[in-house]
């Protein structure tokens, strides 16, 4: 048996086909994440340190100043 076609004027048009759903934007960003994370948790901790050791030398100048305004 051949298949209708449908006409606009037809009453009983068949429903339309569900959408696509949209393709995945990144799809290989779970793996560039698995790859990336543990540089930019390391990253991190060198920068919080560098920042640690900014402040370190900060307070010992600011130390030094003020024991040579003291102590001349």
């Amino acid at each position: 048996m051949p298949i209708k076609k449908y006409s606009s004027g037809d009453i009983n048009p068949p429903p339309p086909s569900p959408p696509k759903p949209p393709p995945t934007p990144y799809p290989q960003s779970p793996t560039w994440l698995r790859w990336a994370m543990p540089l930019a948790q390391q990253l991190d901790r060198q920068v919080n340190s560098s920042d640690r050791q900014t402040k370190i030398r900060d307070l010992q100048a600011e130390c030094q100043e003020r024991l040579s305004a003291h102590h001349p």
